[in-house]
C-alpha cells in the first residue's frame, strides 16, 4: 500500500516490509508485508484491527521520512526484514544505537560505526507483547527463536527509530529466512514463504488482540 492518509476512526497495526537490495530483485519480508495488508483481526465481539501493509525501501537516508507518517495513530508496529543465515523467524529483543552497514543500501549508502542518534542510548528494547506472541507460535507448533542481535543494518533502524520517537507504541521486528526464490541464487538455509507467511499472520494475530483487549466468544 502507498503511503497516504489514514481512517481515524479505524484500529490500524502497521506491518512493515523492505523492498530487494544487494543486487536481489527480491526480499521476502517485503512480500510478506504486501500479503498481510487489508487484513482484518476480530478482537472482540464487535471489534475490529485492520492491517496495513507497507514496503520500504532499504535506504538509511530515506527511512524516517517515510516510516514515522505510518506510525501516527496506530496501535502498534511491527516490522519485517530478512537475515539470511537464520533458520527460522526470529523476534529481536534490542536495537542499537549504531549503524554499520556490511552491504550498502539501494543509494549505495555504506555507513561505519554510525550512531541513529546523536547522544541517544546505546541500546532500546522492543516492546510488542512478546509473551502473547511466543504462545501463539507455540500452539501452532512453529519452531520460532529470540534474538540479541538485530545487525546494524536498516531493520536495527527501524527499531531504534520507531522506539525512541514513538515510546508509547508497542512495537517490535521479526527476522525472517530467506525463502524458496530468494535461495535459487543463493547457498543460504531457507524456509518456504507460505510458512513464513503463516508465522507472521499468528503474530499480528496475538499482537493485536493483545494491544486492543475486548470480550471475545
Amino acid at each position: 500500500m502507498a503511503v497516504g492518509e489514514s481512517d481515524p476512526a479505524r484500529r490500524v497495526l502497521l506491518v512493515t516490509g523492505f523492498g530487494p537490495f544487494a543486487g536481489d530483485d527480491h526480499n521476502p519480508s517485503g512480500v510478506i508485508a504486501a500479503r498481510v495488508d487489508g487484513v482484518r483481526i476480530a478482537v472482540g465481539d464487535d471489534a475490529v484491527v485492520h492491517v496495513r501493509g507497507v514496503v520500504l525501501p532499504v535506504s538509511t537516508a530515506k527511512l524516517d521520512g517515510l516510516l514515522l507518517p505510518l506510525l501516527d495513530g496506530v496501535v502498534g508496529a511491527l516490522g519485517l526484514g530478512v537475515a539470511l543465515g537464520r533458520t527460522r523467524v526470529t523476534l529481536e529483543r534490542y536495537a542499537f544505537n549504531e549503524k554499520s552497514f556490511r552491504t550498502a543500501d539501494v543509494d549505495g549508502a555504506c555507513p561505519e560505526g554510525e550512531p541513529i542518534e546523536a547522544r541517544g542510548p546505546t541500546r532500546v528494547e522492543a516492546s510488542l507483547p512478546v509473551e502473547a506472541i511466543a504462545q501463539a507460535w507455540i500452539a501452532a507448533e512453529i519452531p520460532t527463536a529470540p534474538s540479541e542481535d538485530p545487525g546494524r543494518h536498516l531493520c536495527n533502524q527501524w527499531l531504534y527509530t520507531v522506539r525512541r520517537r514513538k515510546p508509547e507504541l508497542a512495537a517490535g521486528f521479526l527476522h525472517v529466512p530467506a525463502d524458496e526464490r530468494l535461495a535459487l541464487h543463493r547457498d543460504v538455509p531457507w524456509v518456504p514463504i507460505d510458512h513464513l507467511e503463516r508465522t507472521v499472520r499468528l503474530a499480528l494475530v496475538a499482537f493485536a488482540r493483545a494491544v486492543v483487549p475486548g470480550p471475545r466468544t
